[in-house]
């Protein structure tokens, strides 16, 4: 890996599923950075081995369906959120402090990959994140041992990732931005690398997890069907339940069918859902996220065809029935992100040095 710039400064999507990290080598081109694990991506969860021993990423997903009462995710959508407490071990933990956790590991592992230490980030935030939330980020970074230098709008990032492999005439394009727990909309013009935002918005609580729980109901409601017991109803099951239907999901991306096999209750079945299943199943989400893009184009004054662009980031937009919706309204103008689930990253990596 080719060195970046001295000194080094991590560009982070903080997300609510998944969180990764990116900085910019010394030809100026930015990369993603793996995890300790190789991996591109961590999950953003946390399992608490004992009351001082906190573990991030891989294993705390591993662990969920044993221990559910120890594991803490999806807590960034609470940030801002003064009152929220998730209490572990006795222990009352806040968003801050879990995401702190998280961002901890991140820089841990930029400094064993990059081999020296790493103070400064560039972290990305929803567009909807206000004073409250972003103040609550820069703290998570600060007790994370990381200077937060600036927060940048997760859509903006992808922009300015997207805009510097894409240089042309200005464009106004509509990012479309679903990831694992949020739809985040920005509506901008792009000239060149230059950004500037006409409107913004989305849902701060739709995402991946909202079609995974769909899809986990229509495999329990059949599950239910056959022998009368609801998986959901036990932690354990209900945690494999979870992870056995988020593989289902991706496979549904590029195959018409997928298994999920269920044990509970002393009783087995494999449940075979279509996509045509998990689509019916969904459609409401789908059309919830598409009144949130129409309302921030609304905001500006706009319609689907005054766009030149739709660009659909974040790795739920890999769901073909999310990209087919878009391209209902919006036609040929929809352009998938090649990499989806690292423009963020990267653009808040490139942010840093420009």
């Amino acid at each position: 890996m080719a060195a970046e710039p001295d000194p080094p400064i991590l560009g982070i999507d903080l997300g609510t599923t998944w969180s990764s990290m990116a900085v910019v080598d010394r030809h100026g081109r930015a990369e993603i950075l793996p995890n300790a694990d190789g991996e591109p991506a961590t999950p953003s969860a946390v399992w608490f081995e004992g009351p001082g021993s906190a573990v991030v990423g891989a294993e705390a997903l591993l662990m969920a369906p044993l221990e559910p009462d120890r594991v803490a995710s999806l807590f960034k959508r609470h940030v801002g959120e003064a009152d929220w407490r998730l209490r572990i071990f006795g222990r009352p933990w806040t968003p801050v402090e879990l995401s702190a956790l998280v961002l901890e590991k991140l820089r841990i592992d930029a400094e064993s990959l990059l081999g020296r230490s790493v103070r400064d980030a560039v972290i990305t935030v929803p567009t909807h994140f206000g004073a409250a939330e972003r103040e609550a980020m820069v703290e998570a970074g600060r007790r994370a041992g990381l200077a937060v230098r600036s927060l940048l709008n997760e859509p903006t990032a992808a922009l300015l990732a997207d805009g510097l492999d894409r240089l042309g005439p200005p464009r106004t394009v509509l990012v479309f931005d679903l990831g694992g727990g949020t739809l985040d909309v920005t509506l901008a013009r792009l000239d060149g690398v230059r950004v500037r935002v006409l409107a913004t918005g989305g849902d701060a609580w739709l995402g991946g997890q909202d079609w995974d729980a769909r899809l986990e109901a229509l495999v329990a409601g059949r599950f239910a069907a056959a022998h009368g017991l609801d998986p959901r109803a036990d932690p354990h099951a209900a945690g494999d339940l979870h992870q056995r239907c988020t593989a289902a999901k991706l496979a549904l991306s590029t195959r018409p069918r997928a298994v999920v096999p269920v044990h509970h209750g002393g009783h087995r079945l494999v449940v075979e859902v279509s996509r045509a299943d998990f689509e019916a199943a969904t459609r409401d989400l789908v059309d919830r996220a598409l009144r949130s893009a129409g309302a921030v184009l609304r905001r500006a004054g706009r319609g689907w065809g005054d766009l030149d662009e739709v660009l659909l980031v974040g790795g739920s937009t890999r769901m073909p029935m999310v990209r087919a919706a878009v391209e209902a309204v919006a036609g040929e103008r929809v352009r998938a992100a090649e990499r989806p689930e690292e423009m963020v990253a990267l653009g808040a990596a490139l942010a840093a040095v420009l």
